[in-house]
């Protein structure tokens, strides 16, 4: 997974991780938690 990742990181190897709290893999538990809304989209008024 680590080798993976380095490749899709290419020239940006300042990826972040965001877990959301009692999700797991569940993309729609995931998607509309606050944790993952700053990820996933512009936040900045």
């Amino acid at each position: 997974m680590a080798v993976r990742n380095a490749k899709l990181a290419g020239a940006n190897p300042q990826r972040q991780v965001t877990i959301v709290p009692g999700c797991a893999h569940d993309v729609s538990c995931v998607f509309p938690h606050q944790a993952a809304q700053s990820a996933l989209f512009d936040t900045s008024p």
